[in-house]
């Protein structure tokens, strides 16, 4: 169960979405005196990882209730309200991706995530491409599903799709056509649809850095 602020504050967590919570305090109106909901702040909540979202003095206190109930990890805070706290860090890691501050705007990217993976299939040192390939749609023929070859280059296609469409629906949605329509021909012609992942992979590698 999500825990709440003592009866000392005001704040309180009510459930805006799946997995996204508002932390609440009450606000008087000074010409009826009535108490009006106010959102303060924002919680992802991903199986035991935890954003917060609002001012700094907010997200201290999220810290200490968390803190005095399990033993949890603090990752730090990325200032943008000018607050002085031991918490601040330059980039935070969640759910492989890194968040930043920068003078004028959050951003997200997963550049060790891409590296890694580049590093891994040998691109890491192979000139990338500017431009995504061409999937030529309506003119991948089939393949004889019955040779030796096709279970492993369809095997292959699976599991450079899931790497890419991790990337796509995270930072890098100028990806996420191709990789669609990659997913869509891999059982009709896994061999080509491999050749089309090595293109997307040349264009990730020449933008490696890009992000939200």
């Amino acid at each position: 169960s999500t825990p709440k602020p003592s009866s000392a504050a005001s704040d309180v967590y009510k459930r805006q979405a799946s997995n996204v919570w508002k932390i609440c305090g009450s606000k008087t109106n000074s010409e009826d005196a009535q108490d009006t909901e106010e959102i303060l702040g924002y919680m992802l909540v991903y199986v035991d990882d935890v954003m917060v979202v609002g001012p700094t003095g907010l997200i201290e206190k999220v810290f200490e209730i968390y803190t005095s109930i399990w033993d949890v990890q603090v990752s730090g805070i990325l200032v943008a309200d000018g607050a002085m706290t031991k918490y601040v860090v330059p980039d935070l890691k969640f759910l492989g991706c890194t968040l930043r501050r920068t003078e004028k705007m959050y951003t997200v990217d997963q550049i060790s995530y891409i590296e890694e993976r580049l590093l891994e299939r040998g691109f890491d040192k192979v000139a990338g491409k500017k431009t995504l390939p061409d999937p030529q749609e309506g003119r991948t023929c089939p393949i004889d599903r019955n040779t030796s070859e096709y279970p492993q280059d369809l095997l292959n296609s699976q599991g450079e799709i899931g790497v890419l469409n991790w990337i796509a629906l995270r930072t890098r949605p100028d990806i996420s056509c191709i990789v669609s329509i990659c997913a869509s021909l891999m059982t009709i012609n896994p061999m080509d649809t491999l050749h089309l992942i090595r293109g997307c992979l040349l264009y990730t590698s020449d933008a490696a850095d890009e992000g939200l």
